[in-house]
């Protein structure tokens, strides 16, 4: 693209081609460990089923709802023996997407219950640090390729999703106000350098609607004196983009391990109102003499002599004529190392826009104006019918929402992130003339749910479904309560 600057170098990208031929071959044997690892941890309890694609990547995983929930939707104590080893499956996985389905999806008799369970599961994903855009919840009953092995399954099932393009455009302007949706993840939290363990960091950032303007990685290693810290990696770019790293806590991957201590992962995106969210994450190295769990590490290396003195790249593992998923990056002391899935990084790639900040900027507001004259006058938002109290509208027979009712739902969306000790109660609504008004109810209820987890993030235990048949109208409504 004539105008386009170069990308940054990294020092590691004079590594001789065989060095970074064995190092990508020994961080995908180190994925592929962690990825048999957890699948047989899961296999292991009983009453799990799992189902295997013919390469021996996981399929899906099924899993009985008493052995996640307690009667209601909170957990079991041991529910960690099962979503520990789910949480490092997922991180372990790449891009691939997470799709996760209410007990009863298949027979299409999913219930309220189990639609918040489901939603409860995101929650503990979402809080790992796994990116927004790989999960989602299917609170609609909609068509999903159900493996064949899981179709009778009682319980939770989990799908994943291979080789489909992520959505890292955010269509709602609630919380703009707090800058771009950015997620930063680690896995694991603490590692050992000397026992060849390595962690992933995850970490992606959305288009919103006011645009965005560029985004920051770094790597921060803690000073001799602990007074500061000291910059190890930095990753910028100018569009949206969702990137994994894999950091084995050594010098140039193939050195010597880095001094123990706290590091720190910063994100920050910045939008086009000037408006900046940024996020942290630590990775605690452990010397040798200290206690950590044993996870991501290295098969027996097959290292050549040559390799021990090489820096490593910041290398993407789709080829050398690849170009990286990032903008650039900046000259570092120690270069964490790209992992990601073909065919994922071709459409992140597709997405990342490679120029100015500036120009960045002045494309999304010429964008902006462009799609403000183009389309017509959406109807005004209706205001809440009280306090803490909106009514959202649905066309007759459907459960597709008015323009008004879309934004309604935004500032109720808005209105409980201002107010974190409320719950929002969502009722579904059918008028007495509609076909099936109890089910169209029902459905009506569990999609604007899926809408404020999936879309506005609203943590899952703050919503409380339910529906009515009395002929009140085709609408929903949500009303703020004051938590438990």
């Amino acid at each position: 693209m004539p105008g386009t600057p170069a990308p940054r170098v990294s020092r590691g990208d004079d590594m001789a081609a065989s060095n970074k031929a064995v190092m990508r071959k020994e961080i995908r044997a180190r994925l592929r460990a962690a990825q048999e690892k957890s699948v047989s941890d899961l296999k292991a309890v009983e009453g799990v089923r799992v189902a295997m694609r013919e390469n021996g990547d996981p399929e899906a995983i099924g899993i009985p709802s008493p052995m996640l929930f307690q009667s209601g939707i909170a957990f079991q104590r041991d529910a960690t023996r099962l979503l520990d080893p789910l949480t490092k499956l997922v991180f372990s996985l790449g891009s691939t997407q997470v799709l996760i389905l209410p007990e009863g999806t298949a027979l299409g008799d999913a219930k309220v219950l189990d639609m918040r369970r489901t939603m409860g599961i995101s929650s503990h994903l979402y809080q790992a640090g796994v990116a927004p855009p790989r999960v989602r919840v299917n609170l609609l009953n909609t068509q999903v390729d159900i493996p064949k092995g899981l179709q009778d399954f009682k319980g939770v099932v989990i799908v994943f999703q291979y080789n489909q393009p992520m959505n890292l455009v955010v269509e709602s302007a609630v919380g703009d106000e707090l800058g771009p949706p950015i997620s930063l993840g680690v896995y694991p939290q603490q590692i050992r350098p000397s026992r060849n363990q390595g962690a992933i960091i995850e970490f992606s950032v959305s288009d919103p609607p006011t645009g965005l303007v560029s985004w920051k990685f770094q790597l921060l290693q803690p000073s001799r004196d602990g007074s500061e810290l000291a910059p190890l990696q930095e990753v910028v770019g100018g569009g949206p983009v969702f990137h994994q790293i894999f950091w084995n806590g050594r010098l140039n991957y193939f050195g010597s391990p880095l001094p123990a201590g706290r590091y720190e992962c910063i994100l920050s995106a910045m939008d086009a109102k000037n408006r900046q969210r940024t996020l942290h994450r630590w990775i605690q190295v452990l010397d040798d003499g200290a206690s950590s769990e044993k996870l991501l590490e290295a098969p027996p290396p097959e290292t050549p002599a040559a390799a021990n003195a090489a820096p490593a790249p910041s290398a993407d593992l789709h080829g050398e004529g690849a170009k990286p998923l990032v903008a650039g990056v900046k000259p570092a002391a120690a270069e964490p190392t790209t992992i990601s899935k073909p065919k994922a990084a071709t459409a992140s790639k597709r997405k990342v826009v490679k120029r100015p900040v500036r120009g960045k900027k002045a494309a999304k507001a010429d964008k902006g104006k462009e799609a403000k004259s183009a389309q017509p006058r959406a109807e005004a938002s209706p205001e809440p019918a009280a306090a803490g109290h909106y009514e959202l509208s649905f066309n007759k027979n459907t459960h597709q929402m008015t323009q008004g009712a879309e934004k309604s739902l935004a500032k109720a969306a808005g209105e409980l992130a201002n107010y974190p000790l409320e719950a929002l109660k969502v009722v579904g609504h059918a008028a007495a003339d509609e076909q099936d008004p109890a089910t169209l109810a029902d459905r009506r209820a569990k999609m604007v749910a899926g809408l404020l987890v999936n879309r506005y993030q609203v943590e899952p235990k703050k919503i409380q479904i339910s529906s009515s048949a009395s002929g009140q109208g085709a609408k929903v409504e949500l009303m703020m309560e004051r938590g438990d």
